[in-house]
């Protein structure tokens, strides 16, 4: 299966308890499609290099994941980013 990289990057005002159950929920979702987390770090609170319209501030935190999986389309991504959006 080919390797591919998932980047998180949540408000700093997200809670540690909130974004341990997105990391959870993903793993499920990728373990559902026949997948496998291999890696995972978290960069903590992080400075961006650039903002991000509309957001307030350049700090934000950072969750990399590194996933096997079968079927990872445009679709899959879709799918991830309106199912697991946190405020």
């Amino acid at each position: 299966m080919p390797l591919y990289d998932c980047m998180l990057l949540l408000k700093p005002h997200v809670k540690e308890a909130a974004l341990m159950d997105l990391v959870a929920k993903v793993g499920r979702h990728v373990y559902r499609k026949n997948g496998v987390l291999t890696d995972l770090k978290s960069f903590g609170t992080v400075n961006l290099g650039y903002g991000i319209k509309k957001l307030d501030g350049r700090f934000y935190q950072l969750v990399h994941l590194a996933a096997e999986i079968e079927l990872f389309s445009p679709i899959l991504m879709f799918l991830l980013l309106s199912t697991f959006r946190v405020n």
